[in-house]
């Protein structure tokens, strides 16, 4: 339940944090595009780990501990 209610923020805060990188694909300088290309990678990896891999293995070893 606690994921449940944290889950909106974190969706939200992602969710500004990618709009803001993708402004850094705009600029002239190859340098901060790329920097923008690594950060969008870098909070999208974050997110899939945090929200899909965690939770999954969190359910793993407590389904062991409960046996």
């Amino acid at each position: 339940s606690a994921a449940r209610r944290i889950s909106g923020p974190v969706h939200l805060g992602m969710l500004t944090s990618i709009c803001g990188f993708g402004a850094l694909l705009f600029a002239e300088a190859k340098m901060l595009n790329g920097v923008g290309w690594i950060s969008i990678m870098g909070q999208i990896s974050m997110y899939l780990i945090c929200m899909v891999l965690f939770p999954m293995m969190k359910d793993y070893i407590y389904s062991f501990r409960n046996k």
